[in-house]
Protein backbone atom coordinates (compact mmCIF):
# COMPACT_ATOMS: atom_id res chain seq x y z
CA UNK A 1 0.00 0.00 0.00
CA UNK A 2 2.73 2.21 0.83
CA UNK A 3 4.32 1.68 -2.52
CA UNK A 4 1.22 2.12 -4.43
CA UNK A 5 0.54 5.53 -2.84
CA UNK A 6 4.13 6.89 -3.61
CA UNK A 7 3.39 5.72 -7.60
CA UNK A 8 0.34 7.29 -7.57
CA UNK A 9 1.90 10.61 -5.32
CA UNK A 10 4.71 10.29 -8.11
CA UNK A 11 2.07 10.34 -10.93
CA UNK A 12 -0.28 13.22 -9.78
CA UNK A 13 3.18 15.36 -9.80
CA UNK A 14 4.35 14.33 -13.01
CA UNK A 15 0.33 15.18 -13.86
CA UNK A 16 0.76 18.38 -12.49
CA UNK A 17 4.11 19.50 -13.67
CA UNK A 18 2.99 18.38 -17.37
CA UNK A 19 -0.69 20.51 -16.54
CA UNK A 20 1.70 23.59 -15.86
CA UNK A 21 3.68 23.09 -18.55
CA UNK A 22 0.51 22.68 -20.89
CA UNK A 23 -0.91 25.86 -19.38
CA UNK A 24 2.44 27.64 -19.63
CA UNK A 25 2.20 27.00 -23.31
CA UNK A 26 -0.98 27.72 -24.59
CA UNK A 27 -1.52 31.12 -22.32
CA UNK A 28 -0.04 34.21 -24.19
CA UNK A 29 3.57 34.13 -22.35
CA UNK A 30 6.06 36.82 -24.05
CA UNK A 31 9.26 35.54 -22.82
CA UNK A 32 8.78 31.78 -23.65
CA UNK A 33 7.53 33.37 -27.14
CA UNK A 34 10.95 35.81 -27.50
CA UNK A 35 13.12 32.04 -26.68
CA UNK A 36 11.30 30.65 -29.77
CA UNK A 37 13.11 33.41 -31.81
CA UNK A 38 16.49 32.14 -32.50
CA UNK A 39 15.69 28.59 -32.91
CA UNK A 40 12.79 29.19 -35.53
CA UNK A 41 14.75 31.64 -37.05
CA UNK A 42 17.58 28.45 -37.46
CA UNK A 43 15.28 26.34 -39.01
CA UNK A 44 13.87 29.27 -41.34
CA UNK A 45 17.27 30.59 -42.14
CA UNK A 46 18.42 27.15 -43.59
CA UNK A 47 15.20 26.44 -45.74
CA UNK A 48 15.54 29.79 -47.02
CA UNK A 49 19.22 28.92 -48.10
CA UNK A 50 18.17 25.39 -49.69
CA UNK A 51 15.49 27.48 -51.65
CA UNK A 52 17.21 30.33 -52.88
CA UNK A 53 20.62 28.41 -53.55
CA UNK A 54 19.14 26.12 -55.76
CA UNK A 55 16.36 28.68 -57.38
CA UNK A 56 19.15 30.88 -58.43
CA UNK A 57 22.05 28.18 -59.51
CA UNK A 58 23.86 29.94 -56.39
CA UNK A 59 27.42 27.45 -55.44
CA UNK A 60 28.20 27.49 -51.59
CA UNK A 61 30.18 25.49 -49.66
CA UNK A 62 29.53 24.38 -46.17
CA UNK A 63 31.49 27.13 -44.04
CA UNK A 64 29.58 29.57 -46.48
CA UNK A 65 26.17 28.01 -45.01
CA UNK A 66 26.83 27.71 -41.39
CA UNK A 67 28.01 30.91 -41.88
CA UNK A 68 24.91 32.15 -43.50
CA UNK A 69 22.40 30.29 -41.15
CA UNK A 70 24.20 31.70 -37.70
CA UNK A 71 24.89 35.34 -38.80
CA UNK A 72 20.93 35.52 -40.40
CA UNK A 73 19.76 33.50 -37.10
CA UNK A 74 21.58 36.13 -34.88
CA UNK A 75 20.94 39.45 -36.79
CA UNK A 76 17.59 38.64 -37.17
CA UNK A 77 16.57 37.67 -33.20
CA UNK A 78 18.41 40.80 -32.22
CA UNK A 79 16.35 42.69 -34.37
CA UNK A 80 13.13 41.48 -33.02
CA UNK A 81 14.70 41.72 -29.41
CA UNK A 82 15.33 45.32 -29.48
CA UNK A 83 13.18 46.77 -32.46
CA UNK A 84 9.29 47.18 -33.10
CA UNK A 85 6.80 45.79 -35.68
CA UNK A 86 7.00 46.45 -38.24
CA UNK A 87 10.55 48.26 -38.71
CA UNK A 88 12.21 44.97 -37.40
CA UNK A 89 10.96 43.24 -40.37
CA UNK A 90 12.49 45.74 -42.83
CA UNK A 91 15.84 45.91 -40.95
CA UNK A 92 15.94 42.14 -40.86
CA UNK A 93 15.36 41.77 -44.27
CA UNK A 94 18.16 44.87 -45.00
CA UNK A 95 20.35 42.66 -42.81
CA UNK A 96 19.96 39.43 -44.65
CA UNK A 97 20.50 40.54 -48.42
CA UNK A 98 24.36 41.79 -46.69
CA UNK A 99 24.97 38.52 -45.63
CA UNK A 100 23.69 36.81 -48.83
CA UNK A 101 25.88 39.65 -50.75
CA UNK A 102 29.05 39.22 -48.50
CA UNK A 103 28.70 35.74 -47.83
CA UNK A 104 28.33 34.25 -51.01
CA UNK A 105 29.54 36.78 -53.46
CA UNK A 106 27.12 37.81 -55.42
CA UNK A 107 25.83 40.91 -56.94
CA UNK A 108 22.63 43.14 -55.87
CA UNK A 109 20.60 42.30 -57.93
CA UNK A 110 21.36 38.03 -57.78
CA UNK A 111 20.57 38.91 -53.60
CA UNK A 112 17.80 40.69 -53.93
CA UNK A 113 15.81 38.39 -55.56
CA UNK A 114 17.65 35.57 -53.36
CA UNK A 115 15.69 37.85 -50.24
CA UNK A 116 12.58 38.62 -51.72
CA UNK A 117 12.00 35.37 -53.74
CA UNK A 118 11.30 33.36 -50.21
CA UNK A 119 10.15 36.25 -48.33
CA UNK A 120 7.40 36.99 -50.72
CA UNK A 121 6.57 32.81 -50.69
CA UNK A 122 6.65 32.89 -46.52
CA UNK A 123 3.99 36.06 -46.59
CA UNK A 124 1.73 34.13 -48.79
CA UNK A 125 2.01 30.67 -46.98
CA UNK A 126 1.72 33.21 -43.90
CA UNK A 127 -1.27 34.62 -45.02
CA UNK A 128 -3.27 31.83 -45.73
CA UNK A 129 -2.19 30.06 -42.70
CA UNK A 130 -3.19 33.03 -40.21
CA UNK A 131 -7.47 32.32 -41.57
CA UNK A 132 -6.92 29.09 -40.79
CA UNK A 133 -5.48 29.61 -37.30
CA UNK A 134 -7.71 32.03 -36.57
CA UNK A 135 -10.88 29.98 -37.67
CA UNK A 136 -9.46 26.38 -35.50
CA UNK A 137 -8.52 28.69 -32.27
CA UNK A 138 -11.01 31.08 -32.74
CA UNK A 139 -8.87 33.64 -31.63
CA UNK A 140 -7.62 37.03 -32.93
CA UNK A 141 -4.01 36.63 -35.50
CA UNK A 142 -2.76 38.94 -33.07
CA UNK A 143 -2.89 36.95 -30.00
CA UNK A 144 -2.26 33.77 -31.64
CA UNK A 145 1.77 34.98 -32.09
CA UNK A 146 1.51 35.44 -28.37
CA UNK A 147 0.85 32.09 -27.44
CA UNK A 148 4.30 29.99 -27.91
CA UNK A 149 2.36 26.42 -28.91
CA UNK A 150 0.68 28.10 -31.54
CA UNK A 151 3.46 30.31 -32.65
CA UNK A 152 5.67 27.32 -32.62
CA UNK A 153 3.65 25.16 -34.61
CA UNK A 154 2.48 27.66 -37.10
CA UNK A 155 6.00 28.83 -38.18
CA UNK A 156 7.36 24.93 -38.69
CA UNK A 157 3.81 24.08 -40.94
CA UNK A 158 5.09 27.49 -42.70
CA UNK A 159 8.92 26.40 -42.71
CA UNK A 160 7.46 22.56 -43.58
CA UNK A 161 5.99 24.30 -46.97
CA UNK A 162 8.68 25.84 -47.87
CA UNK A 163 10.33 23.10 -47.99
CA UNK A 164 7.75 20.64 -49.70
CA UNK A 165 8.03 24.02 -52.36
CA UNK A 166 11.87 23.49 -52.71
CA UNK A 167 11.77 19.62 -53.23
CA UNK A 168 9.09 20.32 -55.48
CA UNK A 169 11.71 22.80 -57.46
CA UNK A 170 14.50 20.36 -57.34
CA UNK A 171 12.21 17.34 -58.46
CA UNK A 172 11.03 19.04 -61.28
CA UNK A 173 14.35 21.05 -62.45
CA UNK A 174 12.69 24.51 -62.10
CA UNK A 175 15.56 26.88 -61.78
CA UNK A 176 15.98 31.03 -62.90
CA UNK A 177 18.40 31.39 -65.49
CA UNK A 178 17.57 34.92 -66.20
CA UNK A 179 19.66 37.31 -64.25
CA UNK A 180 22.63 34.98 -65.89
CA UNK A 181 21.51 36.48 -69.68
CA UNK A 182 19.49 39.71 -68.91
CA UNK A 183 20.83 42.98 -69.88
CA UNK A 184 21.53 45.83 -67.52
CA UNK A 185 18.45 47.32 -68.44
CA UNK A 186 16.12 44.18 -68.16
CA UNK A 187 18.13 43.58 -64.72
CA UNK A 188 16.80 46.74 -63.57
CA UNK A 189 13.42 45.85 -64.61
CA UNK A 190 12.88 42.94 -63.21
CA UNK A 191 14.19 44.08 -59.51
CA UNK A 192 11.93 47.02 -59.82
CA UNK A 193 8.71 44.61 -60.29
CA UNK A 194 10.14 42.77 -57.86
CA UNK A 195 10.47 45.15 -55.38
CA UNK A 196 7.23 46.59 -56.49
CA UNK A 197 5.55 42.85 -55.60
CA UNK A 198 7.25 42.84 -51.62
CA UNK A 199 5.58 46.26 -51.32
CA UNK A 200 2.56 45.22 -52.04
CA UNK A 201 2.74 41.72 -50.18
CA UNK A 202 4.22 43.29 -46.87
CA UNK A 203 1.43 45.99 -47.34
CA UNK A 204 -0.79 43.31 -47.37
CA UNK A 205 0.56 41.23 -44.22
CA UNK A 206 0.51 44.73 -42.58
CA UNK A 207 -3.01 45.26 -43.00
CA UNK A 208 -3.54 41.36 -42.03
CA UNK A 209 -1.78 41.24 -38.72
CA UNK A 210 -3.12 44.10 -37.56
CA UNK A 211 -6.86 43.84 -39.03
CA UNK A 212 -7.50 40.15 -39.41
CA UNK A 213 -10.19 40.31 -36.84
CA UNK A 214 -12.42 42.94 -38.58
CA UNK A 215 -11.57 41.65 -42.28
CA UNK A 216 -13.91 38.99 -43.46
CA UNK A 217 -12.14 35.26 -45.47
CA UNK A 218 -13.71 36.24 -48.86
CA UNK A 219 -11.99 39.30 -48.51
CA UNK A 220 -8.35 37.90 -47.40
CA UNK A 221 -8.86 35.08 -49.91
CA UNK A 222 -9.58 37.53 -53.00
CA UNK A 223 -6.42 40.21 -51.80
CA UNK A 224 -4.56 36.23 -52.03
CA UNK A 225 -5.94 35.95 -55.47
CA UNK A 226 -4.68 39.17 -56.66
CA UNK A 227 -1.34 39.12 -55.21
CA UNK A 228 -1.06 35.55 -56.60
CA UNK A 229 -2.25 36.53 -59.95
CA UNK A 230 0.30 39.31 -60.02
CA UNK A 231 3.25 37.68 -59.25
CA UNK A 232 2.47 34.81 -61.72
CA UNK A 233 1.34 37.37 -64.51
CA UNK A 234 5.08 39.16 -63.29
CA UNK A 235 6.84 35.61 -64.16
CA UNK A 236 5.00 35.74 -67.32
CA UNK A 237 6.70 38.70 -67.97
CA UNK A 238 9.54 38.33 -66.99
CA UNK A 239 9.65 34.98 -68.96
CA UNK A 240 8.56 36.75 -72.38
CA UNK A 241 11.39 39.25 -71.72
CA UNK A 242 13.84 36.74 -71.05
CA UNK A 243 13.02 35.17 -74.88
CA UNK A 244 12.73 38.38 -76.14
CA UNK A 245 16.36 38.79 -74.85
CA UNK A 246 17.22 35.52 -76.17
CA UNK A 247 16.15 36.39 -79.46
CA UNK A 248 17.75 39.80 -79.51
CA UNK A 249 21.30 37.80 -79.14
CA UNK A 250 20.33 35.24 -81.61
CA UNK A 251 19.80 38.27 -84.00
CA UNK A 252 22.88 39.75 -82.63
CA UNK A 253 24.95 36.66 -83.57
CA UNK A 254 23.60 36.11 -87.07
CA UNK A 255 24.04 39.60 -88.19
CA UNK A 256 27.76 39.29 -86.68
CA UNK A 257 27.61 35.98 -88.79
CA UNK A 258 26.86 37.65 -91.72
CA UNK A 259 29.48 40.34 -91.71
CA UNK A 260 31.78 38.23 -90.98
CA UNK A 261 30.21 35.86 -94.33
CA UNK A 262 30.08 39.54 -96.50
CA UNK A 263 34.23 39.95 -95.46
CA UNK A 264 34.62 36.42 -96.32
CA UNK A 265 33.05 36.81 -99.56
CA UNK A 266 34.97 40.13 -100.64
CA UNK A 267 38.35 38.81 -99.62
CA UNK A 268 37.59 35.89 -101.54
CA UNK A 269 36.56 38.29 -104.73
CA UNK A 270 39.64 40.54 -103.97
CA UNK A 271 41.93 37.23 -104.21
CA UNK A 272 39.88 36.36 -107.16
CA UNK A 273 41.08 38.92 -108.99
CA UNK A 274 44.74 39.56 -108.09
CA UNK A 275 44.50 35.36 -108.40
CA UNK A 276 43.82 36.37 -112.54
CA UNK A 277 46.17 38.89 -112.94
CA UNK A 278 48.91 36.26 -111.48
CA UNK A 279 47.85 33.99 -114.03
CA UNK A 280 48.26 36.38 -116.88
CA UNK A 281 51.83 37.57 -115.46
CA UNK A 282 52.81 33.90 -115.37
CA UNK A 283 51.82 33.33 -118.46
CA UNK A 284 53.73 36.15 -120.09
CA UNK A 285 56.52 35.13 -118.36
CA UNK A 286 56.52 31.70 -119.75
CA UNK A 287 56.08 32.95 -122.93
CA UNK A 288 58.90 35.63 -122.84
CA UNK A 289 61.50 32.81 -121.65
CA UNK A 290 59.92 30.44 -124.50
CA UNK A 291 60.50 33.35 -127.22
CA UNK A 292 64.03 34.61 -125.92
CA UNK A 293 65.62 30.54 -126.09
CA UNK A 294 63.95 30.39 -129.10
CA UNK A 295 65.89 33.70 -130.95
CA UNK A 296 69.27 32.85 -128.73
CA UNK A 297 68.60 28.88 -130.70
CA UNK A 298 68.13 30.72 -134.01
Amino acid sequence: AQNLRIILWRFLTIMEILNTIWNTLTQPNELITKALYWPLAIVEATVILLLFTYLLNISSSYKQNLAYIFCTATLGTISKYFIPNPYSAIITLLLMLLCITLVFKINIQKGIVALLIPFITITLFEMLFSKVFTFITGQPYELVFTIPIYRFVFALLIYFCLFVLYLCLKHFKISITILDNLSAKNKSALIFTIVLGFLAIYVQLYITFFYSTYISVPVTLLSMLILLAYFFVSLHTLSKTYKLEIANQDIENLQLYNKTLSILHDNIRAFKHDFNNIVQAIGRLCCFRRYGRAKSFL
